[in-house]
C-alpha cells in the first residue's frame, strides 16, 4: 500500500490512528488522512497564507497593469500636448510680430491726428473715436500727454472706450515642448499675459522721430519683439 506524504511535515502518513474516520468514501475504504492530524492546524495556517499570498499578487499585478494603463494614458497626452505645442510655437512668432506692428501704427495714426490739426480730437469724429476704442481711454490718455495735448479728452467719457482698447496686445510667446525629461505634471506656463504696451510703442517711436538715424543706427525698432 502506497501511504500519502503530509504536506506539512513531509513523513508518511502511515499510523493506524490517521486512517480517515469520516463517513465519505475516503473513511469507508479506511484510507490514510492526506496529513497528520497533529500537523492538519500547521496545514490550514498554511494553506491561508498560500491564499493570502497568491490574493497579494493577484492584486499587486492588478496594480501594475492600472499604473501601465495610466502611464500609457500620460505618455499619449504628453505625445499629443506636444505636437498641439509644436503647432502652437510655429504660428506664434507671426502673431507676435502682426500685434506689435499693429500696436506701432494705431500709435503713429494717434499722434497723426493730434498733430495734423487740433480739431480732430476735439470734433472727435468717427475715425477718431474708432481709433480710440482700439487703443482704449489709458493708452490715449498716454499719447495725449506725449503730444502735450491740453485739449478735452472725450475719449474718457466715450461708453465705447474701455481703459484696454479693443486691439488684442498679448504675445502668444514660446511655450516649453514636453520632452523625457518632463515631470509628472506638465509645468510649462500655457497661460501667457505678456502684452505690448502703448508706452512701449512711444518709446520707439520718440527714439525714431528724435535720435539721428532713428531705428536704423543699430537699433532694431519697434519691429522686433521678445
Amino acid at each position: 500500500m502506497k501511504y500519502p506524504r503530509c504536506p506539512v511535515c513531509g513523513k508518511l502518513v502511515n499510523q493506524k490512528s490517521e486512517v480517515c474516520q469520516r463517513t465519505t468514501e475516503a473513511g469507508r475504504k479506511g484510507e490514510y488522512r492526506r496529513w497528520h492530524r497533529k500537523c492538519a492546524k500547521a496545514y490550514s495556517k498554511r494553506k491561508i497564507r498560500m491564499e493570502k499570498t497568491d490574493e497579494c499578487r493577484r492584486i499587486e499585478k492588478e496594480r501594475d497593469d492600472r499604473l501601465l494603463d495610466v502611464w500609457l494614458d500620460r505618455q499619449d497626452a504628453l505625445e499629443f500636448l506636444g505636437r498641439e505645442i509644436s503647432d502652437y510655437n510655429e504660428f506664434a512668432p507671426e502673431h507676435d510680430r502682426a500685434v506689435v506692428r499693429m500696436v506701432y501704427e494705431l500709435t503713429r495714426q494717434a499722434i497723426l491726428m493730434f498733430r495734423i490739426n487740433p480739431m480732430i480730437p476735439v470734433d472727435y469724429g468717427d475715425d477718431f473715436r474708432w481709433l480710440s476704442a482700439e487703443i482704449g481711454s489709458d493708452g490715449m490718455n498716454l499719447i495725449a500727454d506725449s503730444v502735450r495735448w491740453h485739449g478735452a479728452r472725450k475719449w474718457r467719457n466715450d461708453p465705447d472706450v474701455s481703459p484696454e482698447g479693443r486691439t488684442p496686445r498679448s504675445f502668444m510667446g514660446h511655450v516649453k515642448e514636453p520632452g523625457e525629461t518632463l515631470e509628472d505634471v506638465y509645468t510649462g506656463n500655457v497661460d501667457r499675459e505678456e502684452t505690448v504696451s502703448y508706452e512701449t510703442a512711444l518709446k520707439h517711436i520718440w527714439r525714431e522721430d528724435n535720435i539721428a538715424g532713428g531705428r536704423w543706427a543699430d537699433d532694431r525698432g519697434p519691429w522686433t519683439y521678445k
